[in-house]
């Protein structure tokens, strides 16, 4: 476990925005069982699972890193590219979670990976707000144009947002708010999947004989 937390520490980059990027130089050093229990450790991360992927798949995917070949792959829930200089990991747009309602002064969880609270008023019924997917309509492809340089325009998509109707209200990564809904503005959103990209750690010692 203290290697696999090593190894996730020296070699991969995890963004609030629910993506890391992975660099191949520094993963390819580590010992291969190493690799894979990180890798399922990733995977779990940003694609929201309770359980790691198959073994099979997952022993192909973490062969690929290590020899360097891995380009385009999808598994547990993920996207895997291969970048100039690392490999991106995000959330694969085909299984993510629909739209759910957003109520306010209630926390909401999204697509098993956020936590987003509202504490705004509450709108006037049929404006009923919902959080779902950015998704790849004009306005996020704005947002995505605009912030390129912190946040891959892949990833986006998959990236909350809060939606009445079919407008887009607010993109919490991006600090967009409607002006036609001053009330929604108190809003925040926090990365928080299931599985912590890095277990607790825990100690060993010796008492009388015993191993604790």
């Amino acid at each position: 476990e203290a290697e696999v937390a090593a190894l996730l520490t020296r070699a991969v980059r995890l963004h609030p925005a629910g993506f890391c990027a992975i660099d191949g130089d520094a993963w390819r050093c580590a010992a291969e069982p190493t690799a894979l229990r990180a890798l399922a450790s990733i995977l779990q991360t940003i694609g929201g699972a309770a359980y790691p992927p198959r073994y099979g798949r997952l022993a192909r995917l973490a062969r690929a890193f290590m020899d360097g070949t891995a380009r385009g792959f999808t598994l547990g829930g993920c996207r895997i590219a291969r970048g100039r200089d690392a490999w991106l990991v995000s959330r694969e747009p085909a299984a993510m979670a629909g739209a759910v309602p957003l109520v306010a002064g209630r926390a909401v969880r999204w697509d098993d990976r956020f936590s987003l609270v509202w504490s705004g008023r509450a709108v006037p019924r049929g404006r009923a707000l919902r959080v779902g997917p950015l998704g790849q309509s004009r306005e996020a492809r704005v947002h995505c144009e605009n912030r390129a340089a912190s946040v891959p325009q892949d990833v986006c998509p998959t990236l909350p947002a809060a939606w009445r109707g079919p407008d887009l209200i607010a993109a919490p990564h991006f600090g967009e708010v409607s002006r036609a809904l001053a009330a929604f503005k108190p809003l925040t959103c926090r990365f928080s999947p299931p599985e912590p990209l890095s277990g607790a750690w825990f100690a060993v010692v010796s008492r009388g004989g015993y191993t604790i």
